[in-house]
C-alpha cells in the first residue's frame, strides 16, 4: 500500500511541474517591426500595444494587407498596423523555470520535514 501512495505522490508532483511549467514564459517586447517579427518566425501567439495604450493578444497571428490579424477569445480581431506601437511574444525564463524545478521540491521537502518534525506520534 505504501508503494501505491508513493506512485500517486509521484504522479502529482509531475503533473504539478509540468502544468506549471507553462507559467514559466514572460511576454519579452520585440524591437522589430510586426511585419520583420513575422517574416522572421511563425510565433503562435503576440501581444500588441496599440496607440492608445490598449493591448490585445492574438493568437495565430499574420499580416494581411496594412492589418494584423488573429483570433481572440474566438473571435478574429484585425489591429491595423499603423495602431501597433509595440509588439510582444512570449519567451521562455530561465530564472523562472529555475525556480520553479528547484523551489517546488524545496518547499515539499520542508513541508515533509516540518510535519515529521512536529509530529509527536511518529517519534515513538
Amino acid at each position: 500500500m505504501r508503494a501505491h501512495g508513493s506512485m500517486h505522490s509521484a504522479m502529482l508532483s509531475t503533473l504539478l511541474v509540468v502544468t506549471t511549467l507553462t507559467a514559466c514564459t514572460s511576454w519579452r517586447v520585440q524591437p522589430v517591426s510586426p511585419e520583420q517579427l513575422l517574416n522572421n518566425e511563425r510565433p503562435k501567439e503576440v501581444r500588441v500595444q496599440r496607440a492608445d495604450s490598449s493591448r490585445v493578444v492574438l493568437n495565430s497571428p499574420q499580416l494581411v494587407s496594412d492589418s494584423l490579424l488573429g483570433t481572440t477569445r474566438g473571435q478574429r480581431t484585425a489591429v491595423p498596423l499603423a495602431d501597433i506601437t509595440q509588439i510582444a511574444v512570449r519567451r521562455g525564463d530561465a530564472l523562472k523555470t529555475t525556480g520553479l524545478v528547484l523551489g517546488v521540491p524545496a518547499t515539499a521537502f520542508a513541508v515533509i520535514l516540518v510535519a515529521y518534525l512536529s509530529c509527536d506520534s511518529c517519534n515513538d
